[in-house]
């Protein structure tokens, strides 16, 4: 169930969402290492979303969400899920060049360590990310395009024992025939 309000002048906007999901026989990986079927989950919670143009060529969007995790048959949060996470694009965009700054956060979730058997539950600690983006025109046809990911070279898990990688760049080029 959701709502949002645009606003007249420079394209500004606002959101809420509320959601819930009943999840009957949810597939998870388990403590033993084997796929093992939840009966009953419950997921519900509340995302916001505003964005506004500062001028033409600047705006800025961002989103958070708050949700409540269950397994009902244990009483425990579903695993890998954060209770908050948001992230906030900040965009500048001209005739034929953009420039994007987006920054990211996911909370502490929990996770199960398969290092013991059986496995027992971990948390994984909240993380922020930095990453860039940039493209370039350089004819009707060709356009340059570039990414920084995690430029503040965080150390983080979404998973349990395995990493993520730190900073990482990528280029490119689009050409349109």
């Amino acid at each position: 169930l959701g709502v949002e309000r645009k606003f007249s002048g420079k394209g500004a906007a606002l959101g809420a969402t509320w959601f819930a999901s009943d999840i009957e026989d949810m597939i998870i990986f388990s403590s033993s290492f084997v796929l093992e079927n939840i009966n009953e989950a419950k997921i519900t919670g509340l995302e916001v979303t505003a964005s506004v143009g500062f001028s033409d060529s600047i705006s800025m969007d961002g989103q958070y969400t708050h949700q409540n995790t269950l397994d009902k048959s244990t009483g425990d949060d579903l695993l890998r899920r954060a209770d908050d996470q948001y992230s906030i694009n900040l965009l500048w965009a001209a005739a034929r060049s953009d420039l994007n700054l987006e920054l990211i956060y996911v909370g502490k979730r929990e996770d199960l360590n398969f290092s013991t058997f059986p496995s027992s539950r971990v948390d994984l600690a909240a993380y922020r990310l930095v990453n860039v983006s940039t493209s370039v025109m350089l004819t009707d046809a060709i356009t340059l395009t570039g990414k920084l990911e995690n430029v503040l070279d965080e150390d983080y898990e979404e998973v349990f024992g395995y990493g993520t990688p730190g900073l990482s760049g990528y280029a490119g080029v689009k050409v349109e025939l």
